[in-house]
C-alpha cells in the first residue's frame, strides 16, 4: 500500500508538472508610438487566448501528445476502441522484411529462452524468503487491479486538471489493456496450454488447446507492460519511463517468484504489452492528429490607456 501511495504521489506530480504556465512579455524603453503599436499587435497575437472554443487541429506537444482527447463514454471513444484493435490484429499484414525479422528474432529468442527455465526457476526459488515473498505479493496487483488504479487516477486527474495528455494515457492503457490482456494473451493461453511450474510439470510440458493449462503467457506481466509502455510512450521524462517499466518488471520477477510461471512466460508477456502499448499509442496520436477543428479566440488587450477585445477565428 505504500508504494501504491507513491506511485500515486508521483502521477499527481506529473499532472501539476505541466498543468500551466504564465507569460509575462519583457519591458522595453526608447519606442515610438509606431513601433509600440507593431509591438503590441505581435504581443496580442501571440498571447494564449483567454476564452477558446476549441476546434481547431490540436497542437502536440513534446512528447507529441495532442491536446485533445475523446471523450471516455462517446461513440468516437468507442469507434477508436475498434479502430485500434483492427490496426493491431492487421499489423502483420503490412510489416517489411526488417520488421518479419525482428518478429524471428523474438520468436527464436524465446525458444532459445525456453532451455534456461528450469535453471533460472531453482535460481529464484533458492532466494526465496519471507521478505522477498511480501514484496512479492505487493507487487502482483500491479498486473491486475492496481493497474486499473492507475489508469483511473490518470483519467481523473487529467479530467480534475484539465490535463488532456493524462486522460490520454488512462484511454491508451485501456485500449492496450483490452487489446493485450483481454484478447491476445488469453488466446495464447488457450492455443499453447502450457502447465505452470507449481503443478509439478516440466518446463516443457504444452498440452496445446488444454483451458487448465494457462502459464504461456504471463497475463499478469503483459497487463504491468502494457499500462508501462502507454504511461513511458506518453512522457520525457527519463525517470517517469524507468518508474514504469520498473514497476513492470518486478511484476514479472513476483511471478517467477510465486511460482507462477516459467521465465519465458514473463519474457512474453513483457513483449506482447509494451508492442501493443506502444502501437496503440503511435496510432491513437496520429488519429487525434487528424482530428480537425476550426476555433474562435478572444483575446483581451490593454496598452496603458485603452482596453479592448480582439475576435478571431481560424479554420
Amino acid at each position: 500500500m505504500h508504494l501504491l501511495r507513491a506511485v500515486a504521489l508521483c502521477v499527481m506530480g506529473t499532472f501539476l508538472s505541466g498543468c500551466g504556465s504564465i507569460h509575462s512579455p519583457a519591458k522595453s524603453a526608447g519606442f515610438t508610438p509606431a513601433d509600440r503599436a507593431s509591438t503590441e499587435k505581435t504581443t496580442a497575437a501571440d498571447t494564449q487566448p483567454m476564452l477558446t472554443l476549441e476546434t481547431q487541429k490540436p497542437k502536440m506537444d513534446s512528447a507529441a501528445n495532442p491536446g485533445y482527447t475523446e471523450p471516455l463514454f462517446s461513440k468516437e471513444y468507442g469507434k477508436l476502441l475498434l479502430l485500434d484493435g483492427q490496426h493491431i490484429a492487421t499489423a502483420p499484414f503490412h510489416w517489411d522484411g526488417k520488421q518479419w525479422l525482428w518478429a524471428g528474432a523474438a520468436g527464436g529468442g524465446l525458444v532459445a529462452m525456453s532451455l534456461l527455465d528450469k535453471q533460472f526457476a531453482s535460481f529464484v526459488g533458492r532466494n526465496h524468503n519471507s521478505t522477498t515473498e511480501k514484496i512479492a505479493s505487493n507487487i502482483d496487483p500491479f498486473g491486475a487491479e492496481y493497474s486499473i488504479g492507475v489508469l483511473g487516477a490518470f483519467y481523473v486527474g487529467g479530467a480534475v486538471l484539465q490535463n488532456p495528455k493524462a486522460r490520454a494515457v488512462a484511454q491508451d492503457g485501456a485500449a492496450a489493456s483490452l487489446i493485450a490482456s483481454g484478447i491476445i494473451s488469453p488466446s495464447l493461453k488457450l492455443a499453447f496450454g502450457r502447465a505452470r511450474p507449481g503443478q509439478g510439470s516440466s518446463a516443457h510440458d504444452f498440452s496445446f488447446f488444454n483451458t487448465h493449462d494457462t502459464a504461456f503467457p504471463s497475463g499478469h506481466t503483459t497487463q504491468a507492460f502494457a499500462v508501462a509502455s502507454v504511461i513511458a510512450a506518453h512522457y520525457d521524462s527519463i525517470w517517469i519511463k524507468s518508474a514504469a517499466y520498473g514497476v513492470a518488471s518486478l511484476v514479472g520477477y513476483s511471478r517467477i517468484q510465486r511460482n507462477r510461471h516459467w521465465g519465458t512466460d514473463v519474457a512474453a508477456g513483457a513483449l506482447i504489452g509494451s508492442l501493443v502499448g506502444n502501437s496503440v499509442v503511435r496510432f491513437n496520436q496520429e488519429h487525434r492528429a487528424e482530428h480537425a477543428q476550426s476555433a474562435f479566440y478572444f483575446i483581451p488587450s490593454f496598452d496603458g490607456e485603452m482596453a479592448g477585445l480582439s475576435v478571431m477565428y481560424r479554420f
